[in-house]
Parts: structure tokens; sequence; C-alpha cells
């Protein structure tokens, strides 16, 4: 396979630096596997329960407060329906590239699969949303064999390969299938987008709540489950993180930034950003032009 350089996809937005490949089902990515050799750092969106099997390096991701470091030889199940923020770290002459690979699931696959071996399960509401563990030679053994099935892809023999993977977790795994059994009905695409598209706007949280058509209680509940953290911190910090991309990248005046993006006064936004980044606004602009100069 030709190597493929800064490509960014669309379902996880990693950047890959070569030999990035996937294999598809029901006109979906079921299984991707990549290749990093640059430091990088971004998000995605669970639209399914997804497997993460990390076969070289090491990769961080955070659900919310929660952070994770999934290393070599290690997986981490992900539920639907909640916000992952990845990074991998610059690779030096002495460390090796992050190699891994992704699975998605879809739950009518999952349930198929149950179905055809009479396997019987039962979900827990208390699995949490994130979990890590190594993994051994057996699945090892099965990721070396998807060589072939990227080469010549078949869709059938593809359906084959995902149903040996659920096999190969209820013989070793069986918590984590009960995990993607977790079928509640997906809520989060819509609330999600209305949440990100106002989130550089000047909203209260009692205003999301009527446009995502929610009591407050409800859209707290909602909003923790995806993000894993209270909503007024979530908007704080990436409002706080737009001021810093709008103080390096424009000239807008501190002032015309902070009513920008909704902060309550320019005092009140000074004393968060240098609760958060260290300097004043002010500051730290002038201190990065000193940088550059």
């Amino acid at each position: 396979m030709e190597p493929i350089t800064k490509k960014n996809d669309p379902q996880t937005n990693l950047i890959f630096e070569k030999s990035h490949r996937h294999l598809m089902l029901e006109n979906t990515i079921a299984v991707e596997s990549g290749i990093c050799l640059k430091a990088c750092r971004g998000s995605f969106y669970t639209n399914s329960s997804k497997l993460l099997f990390v076969t070289r390096g090491t990769m961080v991701c955070k659900h919310g407060t929660d952070t994770y470091e999934i290393a070599e030889n290690q997986m981490a199940f992900f539920r639907k329906d909640i916000l992952i923020e990845y990074e991998i770290k610059c690779p030096d002459e002495s460390s090796t590239e992050v190699c891994y690979f992704l699975f998605s699931l879809q739950d009518q696959f999952v349930l198929e699969f149950v179905k055809l071996i009479s396997l019987s399960i039962l979900g827990n509401d208390s699995y949490p949303p994130v979990s890590v563990k190594a993994f051994d030679s057996r699945f090892q053994n099965y990721i070396d064999s998807l060589d072939l099935y990227f080469e010549e892809p078949n869709k059938m023999l593809v359906k084959i390969k995902l149903f040996e993977l659920l096999f190969h977790i209820a013989n070793t795994e069986r918590e984590m299938l009960s995990q993607f059994l977790e079928l509640k009905a997906s809520f989060a695409n819509n609330f999600k987008s209305i949440i990100e598209d106002n989130v550089l706007n000047s909203v209260s949280i009692d205003q999301l709540c009527v446009l995502t058509g929610r009591s407050q209680s409800s859209f707290r509940r909602d909003f923790h489950a995806i993000y894993n953290m209270p909503p007024s911190q979530w908007l704080r910090e990436r409002r706080l993180e737009k001021a810093k991309e709008m103080l390096l990248a424009t000239k807008f005046t501190v002032t015309d930034i902070c009513y920008t993006l909704g902060f309550e006064s320019i005092a009140h936004f000074s004393r968060l950003f240098k609760s958060f980044f260290g300097q004043a606004p002010s500051e730290f602009r002038l201190n990065q032009k000193h940088q550059v100069a």
C-alpha cells in the first residue's frame, strides 16, 4: 500500500503518516488500521461501540476529566454516544511509531452474533464508558490475520471475520460483550450538534436546555453522559481555547474577544484565562509576539 500523508479520517480525525486502511460493512467503516509517525491530537464521537487495539506505541485518550493511556498490546472499549479526545505524542529517534486497529460494531450486528450462537447476555448500566485492558496472543493472532482481508476485501468474509472477533470476546471477555449490548436509544447526535454549533455563541445553559428540548436535570444528565464533565466547565474550557486561538491568529482586542465569546466582563475573562493558561490574555499575546520575533 502506498504511504498516505496527513490524511484526516472522517470518523476519527486522526492524522496518519502511512498505511491507513479500512474495511467496510453495510456501507460503514467497520475496521480501520493506521500508523502514525507524527504527534497529533483531536477528538472523535462514538456513533457506535468501538474497540481499539494498540499494537505498537502509546495513545492517550480522554473522556471529559478521565484520562486513559492505551499502551502497546492493550485494548480499549468505548461506549457509543460519547466524545473521546486523543493525543499521540511526538516520537523521537528512540521511540516507536504508533500502530492501531479500530473496530466499530453496530448494535444490530452484535445482536445478530448473540442470536447466532444462542448466547445469554445481560446488560448492566454500571459499566464504565471506557475500559482498558491487556490483550493476549489470541487477539494478536487475530489482528495479524487481518492483512489478507485488507488486501482483498470481501463483504461476506469481512462479516465472518468480525463474528470471529466477537467470538474471541465472548470466550475471554464476556463482560465486554455485555458492554456492546447497552442498546439504549441514541439521543446524542442532534444534542451534540446543537451544543457544538453554539459553543462559541454567548448562550446560557438555560438557553441550551431550551434549544435541546430538555429540562435542566435531563440536559445535565445527557451532557455528562457524552462529555463526562459539567456543561459549564466544558463550555468555559472550549471558549478559553478559542480565545487563545483568536489572540494568536487575529488582531481583535482582548475586549472584543471577551464579549464575542460571551464572557461576563474583562476582569472575569482575564482571571479565567490566567487560571487556565498561566498568563493574562494581553500578557500571553505579547509573549507570543516576542517568541516569534
